[in-house]
């Protein structure tokens, strides 16, 4: 594959072969990458919430407002290539929501 032009000396069945590779390729990566996302944010409410433990305020605040700061504070780009997360700053708005500091950042690695 030395040559820039190896696509392009493929005969037609190749070219389409290799194209829907790449397209399914693609389309698999954004399915695992997708589901991945749900599973952090699922473990990352259920950790808010147990941090909570019997403090209704601080459960109905998660409930009510967990996904408004989750969403303001993912930042995707158009092709969900890269995805980055702010803890602080979801952890300020969670906090300015419920009125008390009740939580601390927390990192979605870590979970």
């Amino acid at each position: 594959m030395n040559d820039p032009f190896w696509f392009w000396k493929l005969d037609l069945f190749d070219k389409i072969k290799f194209i829907l590779f790449v397209t399914v390729g693609s389309f698999v990566i954004g399915f695992i990458n997708d589901s991945d996302i749900a599973k952090q944010t699922k473990l990352l409410k259920q950790e808010l919430l147990q941090n909570c433990s019997t403090n209704n305020h601080c459960k109905e605040t998660v409930k009510n407002h967990f996904q408004e700061c989750f969403d303001e504070n993912w930042d995707e780009n158009g092709l969900g290539l890269y995805t980055r997360f702010s803890p602080y700053e979801f952890t300020e708005c969670m906090n300015n929501n419920a009125g008390f500091e009740y939580f601390e950042p927390i990192w979605l690695g870590n979970l």
